[in-house]
C-alpha cells in the first residue's frame, strides 16, 4: 500500500530517486574499509545519517553505570582480602615468636643445671633496642620453677631435681589494641 502511494505521489518519488543516487555516488567514493554494503546513510556528514551499531560508541550514562560496578567490585575485593592480611600477618608474628621461644629454651637446656636459679630468671624486656630490627616488637621473660614429679608436675618451693623452664613471648597483634603472648615449657633435670 505504501509502495503505491510513493509511486504515485511524484514528488517523494523526485526525492526518494535523488536520495537513493546521492547514497549510490559518495559510497562509490569512499575507501574500503569505511564503507558499510546493505546500511543506509553511513556517511559522517550526510543528513541522512544513520550509524550501525559497531560505529556507536558508550554513552555518559553507560560509561557511568560500568565504572559504578567496576568500583563496587573493587571494594568488595578490598574488604575480601583485608582479613587474610591480618591473620596472615598474626601467624608470620606468631611462628617468630614461637621460634624466639624455642631458641631460648634450647640455650637453657645446654647450661648445667646449678646455673639455672629459681624464679624469674630474665624479666620481660624488649628483645631488640633497634625500632628498626624486627625483633623490637617482641618481648620475652623466663621463669624458672622446681616442679614436683609426684605430684603431677606441680610446682613446688623445695629441692626436687626436676626444673620447669618457662618462657613467655609477647608481641603486639596485627589491628588489635591488645598484646598477643605465647608460652613454651620445658622440663629439665639433674643427671
Amino acid at each position: 500500500m505504501y509502495q503505491f502511494l510513493f509511486n504515485k505521489h511524484p514528488k517523494i518519488n523526485k526525492k526518494r530517486s535523488l536520495l537513493a543516487r546521492t547514497k549510490r555516488s559518495i559510497t562509490d567514493r569512499i575507501p574500503a574499509p569505511y564503507v558499510v554494503r546493505g546500511l543506509p546513510g553511513t556517511l559522517r556528514g550526510s543528513r541522512f545519517t544513520q550509524y550501525p551499531t559497531w560505529c556507536r560508541g558508550f554513552t555518559l550514562i553507560e560509561t557511568l553505570t560500568a565504572l559504578t560496578v567496576l568500583l563496587v567490585a573493587i571494594l568488595a575485593l578490598s574488604y575480601a582480602i583485608s582479613p587474610g592480611i591480618q591473620t596472615n600477618k598474626n601467624s608470620e608474628r606468631s611462628n617468630q615468636a614461637l621460634i624466639l621461644a624455642q631458641n631460648k629454651i634450647e640455650e637453657l637446656v645446654h647450661e648445667e643445671y646449678d646455673s639455672l636459679t629459681v624464679g624469674v630468671f630474665e624479666e620481660q624486656h624488649r628483645l631488640s633496642t633497634d625500632v628498626d630490627d624486627p625483633l623490637y616488637h617482641y618481648q620475652r621473660e623466663v621463669i624458672i620453677n622446681w616442679v614436683d614429679p609426684e605430684n603431677n608436675l606441680q610446682s613446688t618451693a623445695q629441692e626436687s631435681g626436676i626444673k620447669k623452664i618457662v618462657v613467655h613471648i609477647f608481641w603486639p597483634a596485627f589491628f588489635h589494641s591488645n598484646d598477643q603472648q605465647t608460652e613454651l615449657i620445658s622440663l629439665v633435670s639433674q643427671k
